[in-house]
């Protein structure tokens, strides 16, 4: 058997998709086969501050992580509050990399021989403000970046669901069944030697 170690927040749960299985994590992992073992340790609400990288008791093979969405949530509340949009780039921007940066070194290093899949973050189902989407442009070449440097594949989940948003998503925000299986469908992208088509 080999391990898929699956880490994150709600982009990777089933809980919004309204059956069991139904997450991304799940159907990934059913395109992997029987000779998998999953570990999920994903949750709603997780925060980068919140992965454990640390191995489960066998081998890792494959990682995936979907992460940043809500870090990247709570410190836009904060700076929106504040009326002072140029704080977006000047300070939302630079924490949410150098976190981002840490963490996924802490996951190679954790992992030095898995294939790692990073998600990167989708846009809600609502109207941006320029500024906003401005931020979450950079954060996602960032998180390109970021990715690159660890030797890991980028999930382009804001790629997948681009345009596709009210199909995808609920509460504005939440993967459906439609959006799970898209962003499966990027897992499996990123890991095209591993998933069964």
């Amino acid at each position: 058997m080999k391990t898929y170690l699956a880490l994150g927040d709600s982009m990777s749960i089933d809980a919004y998709t309204g059956i069991a299985g139904g997450g991304s994590v799940a159907r990934f992992g059913a395109m992997l086969g029987p000779t998998w073992r999953v570990v999920d340790r994903t949750f709603d609400g997780c925060l980068m501050g919140e992965v454990d990288v640390t191995p489960p008791n066998t081998t890792t093979a494959l990682v995936t992580m979907t992460i940043g969405g809500n870090d990247l949530l709570g410190h836009l509340e904060r700076y929106l509050e504040s009326g002072d949009p140029s704080e977006l780039d000047d300070t939302v921007v630079r924490a949410f990399v150098d976190e981002h940066r840490a963490l996924l070194h802490s996951l190679r290093a954790a992992h030095p021989t898995a294939h790692l899949v990073i998600a990167n973050i989708y846009r809600p189902d609502l109207p941006l403000p320029p500024e906003v989407t401005r931020v979450l442009d950079a954060i996602n070449a960032h998180i390109a970046a970021n990715t690159a440097a660890i030797k890991a594949s980028l999930a382009d989940v804001h790629g997948a669901l681009s345009g596709q948003e009210s199909a995808a998503l609920t509460q504005q925000i939440e993967p459906n069944l439609v959006g799970a299986g898209l962003i499966a469908e990027a897992f499996a992208a990123a890991a095209p030697m591993f998933a069964k088509p």
